[in-house]
């Protein structure tokens, strides 16, 4: 068996270690550990003529593909759950989402969304979420700054435990001491690696403008 096909195999094998384990378990949870383990399987495997890229490519389709189907039929559950129990704050914030990733979908060339893309939709929606609670509180609708609340609380359910300012900074810290980065020609390498390591748990602005200080 070539290094390609021993590879291919554990990343079918941890797919289905997905599978039965995530079901009833929080599952970003779950993407930390796996992330952690692929990374490690990259290590540990020794491929010849390929780089760690291309051997990533063979975990993350066996990995990211499953739990993208399972996010998207989560959120179609949660929908008729919602509507069951009338629960009309939900029912509008996952339509939304629905709306969102149908519209992501279909722009340009067809295409389906991983996990991440959609948690980051989900993001962009509960940002707008946040903004509309500051214009209508400001504004002294407090009943319209409670539906969006309700809508935001719902939103928040799919997305995962955010860092804080402190997680983030050591965060960046790491990436820059390990990776040898110390000029400003590296910061695109600098945000790669954060993205790879916590997609969407982060705000952007905070971390470039960390990580322009770092680096100036």
């Amino acid at each position: 068996m070539t290094h390609f096909q021993t590879l291919d195999k554990t990343g079918g094998l941890l797919n289905k270690f997905l599978n039965l384990s995530i079901k009833g378990t929080n599952i970003y949870g779950f993407a930390v550990i796996m992330a952690d383990m692929r990374d490690l399987m990259v290590e540990l495997f020794t491929i010849p003529n390929a780089t760690p890229a291309e051997a990533r490519k063979i975990l993350l389709f066996n990995i990211d593909f499953n739990v993208m189907e399972m996010l998207e039929k989560k959120i179609q559950q949660d929908l008729v759950a919602a509507i069951k129990g009338h629960a009309d704050a939900a029912i509008s914030a996952i339509r939304s989402i629905k709306t969102a990733i149908q519209n992501e979908k279909v722009s340009g060339t067809y295409h389906e969304l991983t996990d991440n893309n959609i948690l980051g939709l989900i993001q962009k929606l509960a940002k707008q979420r946040q903004e509309s609670i500051e214009i209508y509180s400001q504004a002294g609708r407090q009943d319209l700054a409670d539906k969006e609340s309700a809508e935001l609380k719902a939103l928040n359910t799919y997305l995962p435990q955010m860092l804080s300012t402190e997680e983030l900074h050591a965060t960046i810290n790491n990436i820059i001491s390990k990776g040898g980065y110390y000029s400003m020609k590296d910061m695109g390498l600098v945000m790669k690696a954060l993205k790879e390591r916590f997609p969407n748990q982060y705000d952007g602005k905070t971390a470039s403008t960390y990580i322009k200080e770092k680096l100036s």
